[in-house]
């Protein structure tokens, strides 16, 4: 359904920001983190990888089929 869920490890995250990214680099949302599972709304976007890039440099690499 292109709805995924990112699991917080660090409550220093909450209330940071998440960057969504699509596989040119090209910035589609930033997410407001606001508890340790964070919901992510994908289905508007084509099939294909994207990246969530977290206030922590932490990367996440997500491909959507």
């Amino acid at each position: 359904n292109g709805i995924i869920t990112i699991i917080v490890g660090d409550k220093k995250l909450i209330g940071t920001t998440a960057r969504v990214f699509d596989e040119a680099g090209k910035l589609l949302q930033t997410i407001r983190i606001t508890a340790t599972a964070q919901s992510v709304n994908l289905s508007n976007y084509l099939n294909g990888i994207y990246f969530i890039i977290l206030d922590n440099k932490q990367s996440l690499k997500i491909i959507k089929q």
